[in-house]
């Protein structure tokens, strides 16, 4: 295996740390996507709140099912 130069292990240093940057921003990116993700599945699934809309709904329809 040659010697590397001085210059060369800077390039491949940067090209590493380059690449370790791109999947971190990638990463990050998911993670906020996978975030928001979670609080619109949460809404769709309910937690009780008034936010739920499974709740919601079922309410609604129980309602039209009176007028029927």
């Amino acid at each position: 295996m040659p010697d590397l130069t001085n210059e060369q292990l800077a390039l491949l240093t940067a090209v590493v740390a380059a690449v370790a940057f791109i999947a971190f921003i990638v990463a990050v990116y998911l993670a906020f996507r996978l975030r928001k993700m979670n609080r619109q599945y949460k809404v769709v699934r309910g937690d009780g709140s008034e936010r739920d809309l499974v709740a919601t709904l079922s309410a609604w329809g129980g309602q039209l099912d009176g007028y029927g």
